[in-house]
């Protein structure tokens, strides 16, 4: 017997394996990344550094600890955000340069 959702030699159609073409939309998205993405690094930056800095200080039994967390957590955010644009704009100008190469 043979297995039903098998197709015979001559039923069976060849995919084709062109590369798909970006859309409009993809075309036209905004050079740089979306802003929404540096809100969030900066500030779940500052709420859980500032919340491992209150930990510790409730830990410790010190004070002070909350404000280094939360301006770590505000300089790792905001190096986040520089790193995260920064490969963004780095792979827009690649490929701005591939384009160019590829038309002459």
């Amino acid at each position: 017997m043979t297995d039903p959702h098998e197709q015979a030699p001559h039923e069976q159609s060849e995919q084709p394996t062109a590369t798909p073409q970006p859309s409009a939309s993809q075309e036209k998205a905004p050079k740089g990344g979306d802003p929404w993405h540096a809100f969030g690094y900066i500030v779940s930056g500052v709420m859980i550094y500032g919340a491992l800095g209150w930990g510790l200080d409730r830990w410790l039994d010190t004070n002070g600890l909350v404000a280094v967390g939360i301006l770590a957590g505000a300089a790792l955010g905001i190096y986040m955000t520089w790193k995260r644009f920064n490969l963004v704009i780095e792979n827009s100008i690649d490929s701005t340069a591939n384009d160019s190469k590829e038309r002459s």
